[in-house]
Formats: structure tokens, sequence, C-alpha cells
């Protein structure tokens, strides 16, 4: 599951959502950050193979950089 779930963050990475993902550490999981409409971003989500297999836990959090930069 873990290849599936890769090539999918790559192809998100691809289309311009994707601005950044790894895991945590230690590995108790992962952060992804998406740039994008609150439509989009959960529709990625759910796309996710963790996410269609049951074994992610996801929490959506929105914010507004304030320091650096997103590109």
């Amino acid at each position: 599951l873990l290849p599936e779930h890769r090539a999918y963050l790559e192809r998100l990475r691809d289309g311009g959502l994707l601005v950044v993902s790894g895991r945590r550490s230690p590995w108790t999981g992962g952060v992804i950050v998406l740039r994008g409409t609150r439509e989009q971003v959960d529709a990625a989500v759910a796309a996710d193979p963790f996410t269609r297999a049951g074994v992610a836990e996801t929490d959506g959090v929105a914010f507004e950089p304030m320091f650096g930069e997103v590109r």
C-alpha cells in the first residue's frame, strides 16, 4: 500500500496540488501540505490509497502563511 500512496502523492505534486509531504519523526504517520480549494483538498484526501483503505486518520487544517514562502 505504501508504494501506491507514494505514487499518488507524486501525481498530486505533478498536478500542482501537493506543496510538500513527509513522514513524522519518529515515524508515526505523515504530514501532507496541499494548496487548493477546500473541495480540491477534500477530494484529494478522500482519493488517497491510505484513506480508501482505512489505514490513515486525517485532520485537515486551513491556514494563512505569515512568514516564509510557499512556492
